[in-house]
């Protein structure tokens, strides 16, 4: 065993840990479960020597008392087992899912961009749903199944040696039989569950962007990459259940073998008074038990295999470390004025390619800010860093004077808010999209900040008025509304920092001015920075600063940088 495996299931056992007395509970069931299922055959056995061989009416009737009663509190073992069992593998698979997510979403920007998305969520959702079997009954079932298994192996050698030995030479091949089996059919369960995960994640692109696909005349690009793998999914699921059905025929045909063994060889011991008609009964009966820890057997070092690759690539993704840290002494006070500083800051995505180059800034609190250059020249990476979605090589990020890197993570991203071209919406009420659930947010306020933006009546003109559904992203409203909107909930949040990532690039002239007028109108008390490429939105700005090659190469306010006809100067006149 590897030393990743070892480190792997360590931490799963730790996990587990956690549930270590419901554990205890569901073993103590289960062995009383096991126990009294090994008791019945002999029960059996007493009924039929005791009573009905020997015409002994009292010894039958207490004999079958004793039966009733075993599979009685059987039963409520049974179900108690399943109960606890059931509680241990939802919890666990819970808590795991809301670990996965907390880690995920704790990480850098770097894990996200080298990370596939798709990857993600089939560790959270196929790894995690494998791994809940051996979370609750696998481990304690196998070594209860080979418990089980050398017991009955104990007794039915001592009831009838011969006749043991005769049917014990089919339980290795059985054995075998089985574990081939329940490996290809393990095989094809995953190269069909794979192939399904294909289509959904492919009806799922297609019913998201199914507009797109329309205005693209794309409609046979889906079709044709459905029907295919739509085909291979038939032709897998086919070959899964005839592996089931060919699973169940060996079974069978091993089982009826048995029996006649049983039965023929049994028989006779009893015409020769070697073996009573109950003993042969109840050997009947021990050995059809006996098959089902042998298959149960093989079926679980079967699935263990594809279980422990599970576990190793979900705590593979809890092990990666988080390259974004905060640094001793943590600030966990909220950010009060919105002073920001970029002090000498040098950055980059790739190695020996420099993004920002000893970069040299300052936001003033509660003032207007813009940002301008061309593409590619890092104005969005300000984002990145101030919302430490990546950290800096060197120089100084500070806000209210404080390293970004002393704030504690999420407080820091809670004081920023963020508006972008694409605004994100919730398919869920206007009134939800506004205050994200928030509970602490009236009713009263979310009307006055309504009116405020210019939603209001639109929002009372809309079928439910605040509780009217907006659709997947956003459909049912227009650019316009969806950036008002945006601006009513950077309203309700109160963040200290407001950046506008082109937030007006995709709408006209006159919806982005009354966009604008909007923003210098009610954000006055913030620190607000527009990162845009149309000059048009920022020249209102108090400060605007102007990159070219990582560092700002100008700065000052619309009329000061038309003055020294320099690169905002050249930008501006070019827009005109």
């Amino acid at each position: 065993m590897s030393g990743e495996r070892k480190r792997n299931l360590k931490n799963f056992f730790q996990l587990l840990m956690r549930y270590k007395w419901h554990h205890i509970a569901a073993m103590i069931f289960s062995v009383l479960n096991s126990v009294l299922v090994l008791l019945q055959p002999i029960f059996l056995m007493k009924i039929i020597d005791e009573g009905i061989t020997n015409l002994d009416m009292a010894s039958l009737l207490k004999n079958i008392l004793y039966f009733i009663g075993i599979i009685i509190v059987q039963n409520i073992c049974e179900y108690f087992t399943t109960y606890i069992y059931s509680i241990i593998g939802k919890r666990f698979i819970l808590d795991l899912r809301i670990r996965v997510i907390k880690h995920v979403e704790s990480m850098s920007g770097e894990f996200f961009t080298n990370t596939d998305a798709s990857e993600i969520f089939t560790i959270f959702d196929d790894d995690i749903d494998n791994i809940e079997q051996l979370a609750s009954k696998m481990i304690f079932s196998v070594i209860s199944d080979i418990c089980i298994a050398i017991i009955m192996c104990i007794y039915l050698g001592h009831l009838q040696l011969e006749l043991f030995t005769a049917i014990l030479v089919i339980q290795p091949i059985m054995f075998i039989v089985q574990k081939k089996i329940n490996r290809n059919s393990n095989n094809l369960a995953f190269e069909a569950r794979s192939t399904l995960g294909e289509i959904i994640k492919q009806v799922q692109e297609y019913l998201m962007s199914m507009i797109q696909y329309i205005k693209l005349n794309a409609k046979n690009v889906f079709w044709r990459r459905y029907k295919k793998s739509s085909d291979e999914y038939v032709h897998k699921c086919i070959g899964l259940d005839m592996a089931y059905c060919k699973s169940g025929v060996l079974g069978s045909l091993l089982s009826g073998s048995v029996a006649c063994i049983i039965f023929g060889y049994g028989g006779y011991k009893v015409i020769l008074g070697e073996l009573t008609l109950g003993g042969l009964i109840t050997f009947n009966q021990y050995s059809q038990k006996l098959f089902q820890p042998v298959v149960s057997i093989a079926q679980n070092s079967t699935q263990l295999k594809r279980i422990l690759v599970s576990v190793d690539r979900v705590f593979n993704l809890l092990n990666q470390e988080n390259e974004i840290i905060p640094i001793e002494p943590i600030c966990d006070l909220p950010i009060r004025r919105g002073d920001i500083y970029f002090k000498k800051v040098s950055f980059h995505y790739v190695e020996g390619k420099e993004v920002f180059h000893a970069l040299e800034c300052h936001f003033m609190s509660c003032s207007f800010n813009g940002i301008v250059g061309k593409s590619g020249e890092g104005k969005t990476t300000f984002i990145n860093l101030l919302f430490r979605l990546w950290d800096i090589q060197s120089g100084e990020i500070e806000i209210d004077n404080i390293n970004v890197k002393n704030y504690n993570i999420n407080k820091l991203r809670e004081n920023i808010d963020i508006v972008s071209q694409e605004v994100f919406l919730l398919n869920d009420t206007i009134k939800n999209n506004l205050t994200l659930l928030n509970e602490n947010i009236s009713m009263e306020k979310v009307v006055t900040i309504a009116k405020k933006v210019g939603l209001y009546d639109m929002i009372l003109d809309s079928p439910k008025g605040f509780d009217t559904v907006v659709g997947d992203n956003g459909i049912k409203l227009s650019g316009g509304q969806k950036q008002r909107l945006s601006i009513a909930r950077v309203l309700l949040r109160e963040a200290q920092i407001v950046i506008f990532d082109e937030a007006t690039s995709s709408l006209d002239n006159a919806a982005q001015e009354n966009i604008i007028d909007l923003i210098f109108s009610l954000l006055k008390n913030r620190t607000v920075i527009i990162i845009a490429h149309r000059l048009s939105a920022v020249k209102r700005c108090d400060n605007i600063i102007v990159i070219n090659n990582g560092r700002v190469t100008e700065s000052g306010n619309h009329n000061e940088l038309m003055e020294m006809q320099g690169e905002y100067y050249a930008l501006y006149n070019a827009e005109i």
